[in-house]
């Protein structure tokens, strides 16, 4: 009896081992931040999220009366405003309730979902690629690919900061995995309660809707624009809620081509634009060794005659939708490096491939311990801005 449970607990820590190594990179990168939370990376954007949660919290949960501090904490000194739809935010007050306020608690959980996802889209992937050289997930390989993937500068540096981005990230990526699977209306789920978490998935969300119109064959015009409309619904009902409410919010769409967030349109005939952008991508985003492997990657196939798999072709438009959204937000990358989370597990998984091929182990390695390296050591350099909340009494609509 006892060797039997002793079999099964061997059997069950093999098949499941990726997930318990998940858990336990998570909640290491959890307990580093918990101490000052909230005061690392985007501090006003935190702050925002926060306070948002806080306050549907206090207030029984009512999504349309949710405030931020102004002068004080005070009742007296709170100013009413609106976000995104509050999925994240209902989320972050939940545990709440059970006395769990701690700022670093739903990033971890955010994290945490999000490497669950890569596993399994990796997992996907491996089941489909047919690279006789490489099998993903078998061995050394899968857990080079995955810390590759999962320990990128960017998705690092977000692991940390309570925001909606890496949720509505994680949600995408289960949207991946069921498209994959070829189950359609669960990745419209998803790709819905993505661009429900954060509006900007709609870019990636639109690159997905065309993989399954022009390599599915699913060449049903009604069925490609019901699901746009599906998966934009939620946000566009909140949007003219919030609107006819008068609640303030910092949706403006005035100048919605050019304005002080994007930039002029004139940006994208600069050649230091996309100079910046290539740079940006790389320093700020997969890291250079992870970018640079993506380029190598896309040069490799252009030089050859090379028949591209489905799977292939999902992470190549999936990558590509990264240039629409550069395009419409412009300026803002620069600003608000989060806008870069949704491409760069795709990216970072064609990178890694590349690093792969290489049959010598110790450049192999070294690449590898440099890469995880690079988007670990910025991480710990990040130093806390201030613990005092901002006032957001003289906030401007952006």
């Amino acid at each position: 009896m006892k060797q039997t449970i002793k079999n099964a607990m061997q059997q069950a820590l093999k098949n499941y081992f990726p997930f318990l190594l998940a858990i336990v990179f998570a909640v290491s990168i959890a307990m580093c931040n918990s101490k000052h939370s909230l005061s690392k990376g985007q501090v006003i954007k935190q702050f925002f999220s926060y306070s948002i949660s806080q306050s549907l919290f206090h207030n029984g949960f009512q999504v349309f009366k949710t405030t931020l501090p102004c002068l004080d904490k005070t009742e007296k000194n709170l100013r009413q405003w609106a976000e995104e739809p509050p999925v994240f935010h209902f989320l972050a007050a939940l545990p709440m309730t059970l006395g769990i306020s701690n700022p670093a608690f739903m990033p971890l959980v955010s994290y945490l979902l999000l490497l669950i996802g890569i596993l399994f889209l990796l997992k996907e992937i491996g089941l489909l690629f047919p690279l006789k050289e490489l099998k993903l997930l078998s061995g050394k390989q899968s857990v080079a690919i995955f810390f590759l993937t999962s320990l990128t500068p960017v998705l690092l540096r977000y692991s940390i900061q309570h925001m909606p981005d890496l949720m509505a990230c994680a949600w995408l990526v289960f949207a991946a995995v069921f498209l994959l699977k070829r189950k359609h209306f669960l990745c419209i789920l998803f790709l819905t309660l993505a661009v429900t978490t954060k509006a900007v998935i709609f870019i990636p969300a639109l690159a997905f809707l065309s993989f399954s119109y022009f390599f599915d064959h699913i060449k049903k015009p009604w069925f490609f624009f019901a699901s746009l409309i599906i998966i934009a619904s939620p946000f566009v009902l909140w949007l003219t809620a919030i609107s006819s409410l008068e609640i303030p919010n910092p949706f403006i769409f005035e100048h919605f081509l050019e304005n002080r967030h994007s930039g002029q349109l004139l940006l994208l005939i600069e050649p230091r634009f996309w100079i910046r952008f290539f740079t940006w991508s790389a320093s700020k985003g997969v890291g250079w060794i992870l970018f640079i492997g993506f380029l190598l990657y896309l040069f490799s196939w252009l030089k050859k005659k090379h028949i591209y798999t489905r799977e292939e072709k999902f992470l190549l438009l999936w990558s590509f939708s990264f240039l629409v959204s550069w395009i419409v937000i412009r300026q803002g990358n620069f600003v608000h490096d989060y806008y870069f989370l949704p491409f760069s597990i795709p990216i970072a998984i064609l990178g890694s491939l590349t690093l792969l091929k290489i049959t010598n182990k110790i450049i192999l390695i070294s690449l590898t311990i440099l890469s995880i390296g690079y988007g670990i050591y910025p991480l710990f350099k990040l130093s806390p801005v201030s613990d005092q909340p901002p006032k957001f009494c003289q906030m401007e609509q952006r």
